[in-house]
């Protein structure tokens, strides 16, 4: 009894040796992952369970504490697409400033050197320009949506 003891510790130990951390790390996180408690096919039939129990209490539900539900959710929707539309429209302030700056600079610099143009300030100026117009269908499509 003794020695198939020691033969199996041995064994083990052998084999423990020629596994790499990788592989034993692999082995470690296979066992630690949790196995699911509820199979699923018992999760879709409580799913289904609990959609028609809540569905039937929406329907036995006061329908002015309904209306009321739906429409606090519809402000808070609203306010935080407002939210979205003032960040919208304070970005593209910020980007017709920063354009409108650049262009100056650019401007003086070409009057300065005589047309003698810069090309990487104007790359840059046209893709402000395309990202302006971008906010501006944006805004106009949230805009749209309220």
């Amino acid at each position: 009894m003794m020695e198939e003891i020691s033969i199996s510790v041995a064994y083990d130990a052998h084999l423990f040796n020629q596994l790499s951390d990788e592989d034993i790390l692999a082995q470690l996180v296979e066992i630690s992952k949790p196995k699911p408690v509820v199979p699923t096919k018992k999760l879709k039939k409580y799913e289904k369970e609990y959609l028609a129990m809540r569905e039937s209490q929406l329907q036995q539900e006061d329908p002015i504490e309904r209306y009321k539900r739906e429409n606090r959710r519809l402000q808070e929707t609203s306010m935080r697409l407002e939210q979205e539309n003032d960040d919208l429209a304070h970005e593209l302030v910020t980007s017709k400033i920063a354009l409108r700056n650049d262009l100056d600079q650019v401007s003086s610099q070409c009057h300065n050197n005589k047309f003698i143009y810069h090309f990487k300030p104007l790359s840059a100026i046209v893709t402000l320009v395309q990202i302006s117009s971008r906010n501006n269908i944006m805004i106009s499509a949230l805009i749209n949506t309220l």
